[in-house]
């Protein structure tokens, strides 16, 4: 039966065909996804990804710092024309928590866009006078636990790719 379902595979091109575009679907998805440009979220893909967005907010900050300008401007600006609508709403709250007078690293953790690790590196390197350089670093970290997350991904989805497809043959 398994030897007659893939010579029926093979001499069918509706499936081959099939699963090539819906390949091309997921991988377009994804670079729309990655430009910023994706209509719609799928919700587990956006919450692996969050970190790259996270790591052009800090970068576009750590411009703003080099150029020793208030943060409430960039804040606001980022809020305005960021892609994801989501970070949008954060970075708006963020720039109204900042024209209140509230500490932005403060801000940023509680909207979620910070954990606490990140926190306390851009605190004390904003203290020691080297923050611009801290935020390059955050973002170059989030950038890199992206990485790690994907290979731990690829890690677990591997094997189990391997079992659906030897099950059959079992």
């Amino acid at each position: 039966a398994m030897i007659e379902l893939s010579t029926w595979f093979q001499s069918s091109w509706r499936i081959p065909a099939a699963v090539f575009l819906l390949e091309m679907a997921v991988g377009f998805y994804f670079l729309m996804l990655m430009l910023g440009f994706a209509p719609w979220d799928v919700p587990l893909v956006r919450r692996l990804f969050w970190r790259l967005d996270l790591a052009l907010v800090l970068r576009m900050l750590a411009l703003a710092v080099e150029a020793g300008k208030p943060l409430v401007e960039p804040l606001t600006s980022l809020a305005v024309h960021f892609p994801h609508r989501g970070i949008r709403r954060r970075l708006m709250r963020v720039a109204q928590d900042t024209q209140a007078g509230q500490s932005w690293f403060q801000s940023l953790k509680l909207q979620g866009l910070l954990d606490t690790r990140d926190l306390a590196i851009l605190e004390s390197a904003s203290r020691a006078g080297n923050l611009a350089w801290a935020l390059r670093t955050t973002a170059d970290l989030s950038e890199r636990r992206i990485g790690f997350r994907m290979q731990a991904l690829s890690q677990i989805l591997y094997p189990i790719c391997v079992l659906l497809v030897s099950v059959p043959i079992g």
